[in-house]
């Protein structure tokens, strides 16, 4: 049985051994790519079966491809079980990082901006744009009190992602009022 390993130790073809830390998808240093992907998408799909994921289907690796498949529903269960994991809350909440790629610095900021604002106590997110399902988020956030999974799919515009958060933790603040529900909310789920 193939097993997906969070700190890999990659050898290049080359011969150099590459330490990647907390890097699951680096099909560029895999001596057989086409090999690593196929193992990396069987693993993805068992672990999608394990969360009962019923409607999620990969067929490679980086979430660029149309033809990877999930729901709201499932993407709430794989955040439930990405929060579980202090690295990927760490890196996905960093507002921007510099990384040393061989001799230069590449500096990576967030596209999630409510990672950059104080108002907002967000544990994990990722943000994705595919033309397909356009602009998407999921993430979790403490709010009204409750650790909340809120996901948001094919957003009208660029920061309307942000807008329609904004507008359900505007309505979860004041839902003892009796506030209907703002139609944007697709997923807001308490994460227990």
């Amino acid at each position: 049985q193939p097993m997906v390993l969070i700190n890999p130790r990659i050898t290049r073809r080359d011969g150099e051994q590459v330490y990647q830390e907390g890097c699951l998808s680096v099909p560029g240093i895999y001596a057989d790519v086409t090999r690593a992907n196929s193992v990396r998408i069987e693993a993805m799909n068992r672990k999608a079966h394990t969360l009962g994921m019923t409607n999620t289907r990969y067929v490679e690796p980086t979430g660029l491809s149309s033809r990877n498949q999930s729901n709201a529903t499932d993407l709430a269960l794989l955040v439930r079980e990405a929060d579980k994991n202090d690295m990927i809350r760490r890196l996905s909440t960093s507002p921007e990082a510099e990384v040393a790629v061989g001799p230069r610095a590449v500096h990576f900021r967030n596209t999630n901006s409510l990672v950059r604002n104080s108002d907002w106590a967000i544990g994990l997110q990722k943000t994705g744009y595919i033309a397909e399902a356009g602009r998407c988020v999921v993430m979790q956030a403490q709010m009204s009190g409750r650790k909340l999974v809120m996901v948001l799919l094919d957003s009208a515009g660029k920061y309307s992602r942000v807008g329609d958060a904004e507008r359900i933790r505007s309505w979860l603040s004041t839902q003892s009022a009796g506030s209907p529900a703002p139609a944007t909310a697709t997923v807001a789920a308490p994460l227990s």
